[in-house]
């Protein structure tokens, strides 16, 4: 017999299903009956345990100020918590016949904190139907509550509920509307224009600015399904910036060709600030003044009047340490080599005062480079931080006009089996505008015998290896070559797949505030790939050695390009020469970590300001590039975008057009509920197909939406099966498949293909990607939510006409569906079902005859519709958690924004289920299914750690690869449950 305390365990595991169906007194009931204890005074291992408990404390008499700090624990957590059993809770707790305000103020201001934190959460379980249903009923508290805490009160319905349909159902089975306080009757009528598409534009942006005016979550949300990307039904050009930038990048937004040239820098001012970890400089537009008016001052003179004064502004604003004393090297720069002008004398006083009042502290990289020669007669103070190495005396002059301002020369890091296909299409694109701002550059290549660096022209061959193993050392040899064949102060280092803006890198002078700048990337220990030059190597060393470098370190990314000054150049090679790097280079394949480590053993560390630089590369050797990792869009004018990384040649002339422009270039969208993004794990979606199909795609009757990786296989018989099911077109986003899947999506003619390269566990497991495409381009529109190996079926023939039948009554007023996931499997062993060929209801026709089960008690986040889960997985793992394998989808839907989606679109509110259930064949257990396990749990991105997977890898291991069970298996239609549902048009027991 289980003891008291197993008795209470099992008791807390059921409160929430109880709690939802009304029927807590049973449990307590039960817990009197049987003996059960719980641990209501211990305190709770977990969120979940403590929220669990609250009705149980509250229905024991626990003092209201030990549920008030339960509600502050809980406030602001992302656990899974049954949010039925606090609203319980809540509810017994102001049933109690004596609240003194002492307390009962503190508690409810708790529960508005906790209910409200959790409405900034996308996602969260806050459209809870019992979270809803206890907000609504507070209604019934508040005219007796003071006037402060009634205010209070409606504050908190405005700034949590008012844009949840389930609130104002709870609202209106309490009574009238006229019952309702004034704000909440505005409320009410404001959310009904902004829902209803045939309001006045007018009142549908006066609605949206009341709830933001309220501080409601989500208007965002509404306002983009309302006006489009820019969210408002103001004139364009009065969106601001970032409203503006997702207006522009949006595939399908109108033309801006008539968007005013303020309004277009406003867009790309906005851009900086909007990048994960991109360390927007605040000086930045500073700079920029400065960096496009001093060429000028230094050819022609000094200004006078106004424009003087604005200089010394300028260059007062860069003088101090948070600028790397800036103003102070500039303004040395101007004193020693502006040609002299009649009438400059007060402008150059300025300038000189300017310098001497200066207070120097940092190691103040600008003022370092600047040769010794600018430091004569001035004070000691600048002069004795003045440190840089010179170089070598005995240099020739250089061949071509250099700029005294940049100092800087460009190498790119090339390999000869490139020189012909990568570097002409560089050189006739962005290294020719190097010459305009006086920034020479060098193309080098390994390959030369030791001792024999040759130069001609522009190209250098050095006396190091040429492979990809070998660019530690190709690197080190060109830091040399630098240092002791060029005069320059610092240089720009950049790989031959890249693309480089010169005008928006030498503008903003940011590089010259830094002795080491790039996209900075951190290494934790155990964090760094060791194989990662394994693929690309040649030599057995490189194929089968490992990179043993010390962790933890950071460096600078080195194909996003790094810029090194001639002080941090010298600093590297000194450590390089010591034993300790000696070692550290025999360790070392990765080039630009073994820089980074050689220059933090020197005591340098990377400046990330500003550095930009998108990737986009291959997802396979002959595939197409999509952006990965560090993702923004491709550079244009004002942006701040300082360059791409483009894995080829192909794409350089396009590129170099469009960063002349002052527009961006068209084809990304974001989750409606997040704001733009760019970076790592964005969730932005990149369009890969052409503008035209996907506006046919869009205006679809009925189309089908997926978020699919490396499903090559069966993408033939899926979209056979959905185009004999006439839908209009599909919308997919592509998560970085390597196994051609890209490729022969983009040749389809009705699939509008998105790249998007976040990792799948941070998309909440591809529903952002798929709230994405609705949002954008479904709106109000039917569209099927389906995986690659999800096949729609409502009767035995497994075909039909999907929009037909969407016409039909049964779907009359409805917006969502709910469709059976039906696990299929072959007869025979997994291995011989190969259904890359061939129907798949043939090669893996069966399934339990039980496929479905209701073990579970939990309604789902939203606690508003039941819980069926897979009878096969529960039969091949026995005893796992009755509500783990949920075998049901609200996939197809008629999208909108009231709707808040659960991750694996499991469950939705705020939509209007038709009464007709529907049927996914899914077809997971084929031939493919092991390469399938051992991939993913590889990469841990499914749910919990990939939990599921993990558990199919140990099946397998036992060499449990058929499914059949005689007597448990049959033919999929010949279940009880498919019969029922095929007949009657629902599921049993609904």
């Amino acid at each position: 017999m289980p003891t008291a305390a197993e008795r209470g365990l099992f008791l807390t595991e059921i409160t929430e299903s109880y709690c939802l169906r009304g029927g807590f007194d049973r449990l307590l009931t039960a817990a009197s009956q049987t003996g059960a204890v719980l641990p209501l005074t211990q305190p709770p291992a977990s969120d979940w345990m403590r929220a669990a408990l609250f009705p149980w404390q509250a229905a024991a008499g626990c003092p209201l100020a030990q549920r008030t700090e339960d509600l502050l624990a809980l406030t602001g957590g992302r656990a899974w918590i049954p949010t039925p059993a606090l609203a319980e809770g809540m509810t017994r707790l102001l049933a109690r016949p004596a609240l003194p305000l002492s307390t009962l103020s503190p508690l409810l201001n708790a529960w508005f904190g906790f209910h409200e934190a959790m409405a900034q959460q996308e996602f969260s379980r806050h459209g809870c139907l019992a979270l809803c249903r206890f907000s609504a009923g507070l209604l019934q508290l508040h005219p007796a509550l003071p006037l402060w805490l009634q205010e209070r009160l409606e504050t908190h319905w405005l700034a949590c509920c008012v844009l949840l349909p389930a609130f104002y159902d709870a609202l209106e089975a309490l009574g009238p509307p006229a019952a309702l306080p004034p704000r909440l009757q505005e409320a009410r009528a404001q959310f009904r224009l902004l829902c209803d598409p045939d309001s006045p534009p007018e009142a549908a942006e006066a609605a949206a600015r009341a709830f933001e005016a309220w501080k409601t979550p989500g208007t965002g949300r509404f306002r983009r399904a309302r006006f489009g990307p820019s969210g408002t039904a103001a004139p364009l050009s009065e969106a601001g910036g970032e409203d503006l930038l997702r207006h522009l990048l949006d595939p399908l937004s109108p033309e801006a060709g008539d968007l005013s040239k303020d309004a277009r820098a406003r867009a790309a001012r906005s851009l900086p600030a909007l990048w994960e970890g991109g360390a927007a400089d605040p000086l930045r537009e500073v700079q920029i003044r400065l960096g496009t008016a001093l060429p000028g001052f230094l050819r022609e003179g000094l200004p006078r009047g106004g424009e003087a004064a604005a200089l010394w502004r300028d260059l007062r604003a860069l003088s101090g340490p948070e600028a790397g004393h800036l103003g102070l090297a500039l303004a040395l720069l101007l004193i020693r080599e502006a040609p002299a002008c009649e009438g400059d004398g007060p402008v150059r006083a300025e300038l000189q005062a300017l310098i001497g009042a200066a207070e120097i502290s940092g190691p103040a990289p600008a003022l370092a480079a600047l040769p010794a020669a600018l430091s004569a007669g001035v004070p000691g103070l600048i002069r004795g931080l003045i440190p840089a190495p010179a170089p070598p005396a005995d240099l020739p002059p250089w061949a071509e006009e250099v700029s005294k301002l940049h100092d800087l020369i460009v190498v790119v890091f090339s390999c000869k089996a490139h020189l012909e296909s990568r570097i002409p299409a560089m050189e006739a694109g962005w290294l020719s505008d190097l010459s305009a701002f006086g920034v020479p550059y060098l193309i080098v290549t390994g390959g030369a015998p030791a001792g024999q660096i040759r130069r001609e022209g522009r190209r250098v061959t050095l006396d190091c290896p040429d492979d990809y193993e070998g660019l530690p050392q190709k690197t080190l040899t060109a830091l040399r070559y630098i240092r002791d064949h060029t005069p320059f102060a610092r240089m720009l280092k950049i790989d031959d797949d890249c693309f480089f803006d010169p005008a928006g890198f030498l503008s903003g002078l940011q590089h010259l505030r830094s002795d080491w700048a790039g996209r900075v990337l951190t290494r934790a220990r155990g964090n760094t790939d060791r194989s990662w030059h394994q693929a690309k190597s040649q030599s057995p060393r490189g194929r089968y050695d490992l990179d043993k470098s010390p962790e933890p370190s950071v460096y600078t990314d080195g194909g996003s390009g790094y810029l090194l000054s001639r002080r941090a150049i010298c600093a590297s090679l000194e450590q390089a020469a010591t034993p300790a790097g000696q070692r550290l280079i025999s360790l070392s394949f990765l080039e630009d970590k073994l820089l980074g480590d050689l220059l933090t053993r020197a005591g340098f560390r990377p400046d990330p300001t500003g550095w930009l630089m998108p990737r986009e590369q291959r997802t396979a050797p002959a595939g197409r590039t999509v952006p990965f990792w560090n993702n923004g869009p491709r550079p244009f004018a004002g942006s701040g975008i300082l360059g791409v990384h483009l894995d080829g040649p192909e794409q350089q002339a396009e590129v170099h057009r469009a960063s002349k422009q002052d527009l961006p270039q068209k084809g990304r969208i974001w989750p409606s509920f997040q704001g733009v993004k760019f970076g790592w794990a964005s969730n932005c979606l990149t369009l890969i197909s052409p503008v035209a199909r996907l506006s046919r795609v869009a205006g679809a009757e009925v189309a089908v939406v997926s978020a699919l990786r490396n499903e090559r296989g069966m993408l033939p018989q899926y979209l056979a099966h959905y185009r004999s099911l006439g839908v209009g077109g599909f919308l997919i986003a592509d998560n970085g498949s390597d196994d051609g899947s890209l490729e022969y999506l983009a040749d389809q003619p009705d699939v509008a293909l998105f790249s998007v390269d976040t990792p799948y566990s941070l998309s909440h497991y591809g529903v952002a990607w798929q709230e994405a495409l609705m949002s954008s381009f479904r709106q109000n529109r039917w569209s099927l939510v389906a995986d690659a190996d999800e096949f729609l079926v409502w009767d035995e023939s497994t075909r039909g006409h999907l929009p037909a039948l969407l016409r039909g009554a049964e779907f009359a007023g409805a917006d969502a569906v709910r469709i059976f996931m039906l696990d299929l499997y072959p007869k025979g062993p997994l291995a011989g079902a190969d259904l890359s060929r061939g129907d798949p209801f043939e090669g893996a026709g069966f399934a339990d005859l039980t496929p479905f089960l209701t073990t579970s008690g939990g309604r789902g986040p939203f606690s508003d519709q039941p819980t069926w889960t897979s009878g096969l997985r529960h039969r091949l793992m026995p005893g796992a958690r009755s509500e783990l394998f949920v075998a049901q989808k609200i996939a197809l839907l008629r999208f909108g924004p009231q709707m808040q989606l659960s991750a694996g679109l499991h469950y939705v509110s705020g939509c209007r289920l038709a009464p007709r259930d529907l049927i996914f064949g899914h077809f997971k257990y084929n031939a493919a299914f092991a390469a399938r396990v051992a991939r993913e749990v590889a990469r841990g991105q499914h749910f919990n750690g990939a939990e599921e997977y993990r558990k199919y890898q140990d099946l397998l291991a036992e060499g449990r690869d058929c499914l059949w069970q005689e007597g448990v298996s049959g033919p999929w239609a010949a279940s009880p449950f498919i019969r029922h549902l095929f007949a009657t048009g629902q599921a049993p027991g609904r």
